[in-house]
């Protein structure tokens, strides 16, 4: 969470290099192994202010893929296909017992629904 909020301050982020980070916020964030590298990145970005800019525009990356609004956007998304492939496997279901009910079709009607 609070890797989220620096984010959305436009913070640039630095963390441990653990691949927990990695699969998370894929590459948008500076890793280091420990604090004497932590100090020799700040000390690096202190030198070339365009490689800060560049991880402050990373950790915007970080605050829009965690959005409240792409979130929700992913959710319903999923939300939805889960509805349509459960109204299919009704529909489908439906069919295979109207067939073996009716291999012939309904009285004098041949079958016209086909999945």
């Amino acid at each position: 969470m609070t890797i989220l909020e620096a984010a959305s301050c436009e913070a640039p982020i630095m963390l441990r290099d653990l691949d927990l980070y990695k699969v998370i916020l894929e590459g948008n964030y500076r890793p280091t192994t420990d604090v004497e590298e932590m100090k020799e990145a700040i000390l690096e970005y202190r030198e070339h202010p365009e490689a800060l800019k560049a991880l402050k525009e990373k950790a915007k990356a970080i605050s829009r893929e965690y959005s409240e609004e792409h979130l929700l956007e992913i959710w319903l998304k999923f939300y939805r296909e889960q509805a349509a492939f459960r109204k299919n496997e009704v529909v489908y279901a439906n069919w295979i017992i109207y067939r073996y009910l009716f291999p012939t079709g309904f009285g004098c009607c041949k079958p016209v629904f086909e999945p």
